[in-house]
């Protein structure tokens, strides 16, 4: 939760957040281990509160975040195993289950529920 605000200005309750999985790649020469975490309920408004570090925010086609370049990666393979079967043609990765990925959330967006359907 102290990442979610430290980088996007929302903030969060621990209660509405869910350990999906914990992804490991190492591909590219870049290794990193991504804990997949979805956050039922927020509040706040979207911001840049690390403007030394980001200078936007850029909202893209779900099925182009792979093909976006390598910084990319992790977060469409985090959508991957949040929504099983959403992204095709991803490189393999570890990943370690912590919860069930299709399993419903309390709270959760209906939005969500279109992208898991495919």
């Amino acid at each position: 939760m102290r990442e979610l605000t430290e980088e996007t200005g929302l903030t969060a309750r621990v209660d509405d957040a869910y350990v999906i999985t914990v992804l490991h790649d190492d591909r590219l020469d870049v290794r990193r281990v991504t804990a997949v975490v979805r956050v039922a309920r927020w509040d706040g408004e979207l911001a840049l509160p690390e403007p030394h570090r980001f200078v936007r925010w850029e909202f893209h086609d779900l099925n182009t975040l792979a093909a976006l370049g390598r910084i990319l990666a992790p977060s469409a393979q985090a959508l991957a195993a949040v929504w099983p079967g959403g992204l095709r043609g991803l490189p393999p990765v570890h990943s370690y289950l912590c919860s069930p990925a299709g399993s419903p959330v309390p709270g959760e967006a209906t939005e969500a529920v279109r992208c898991a359907s495919g």
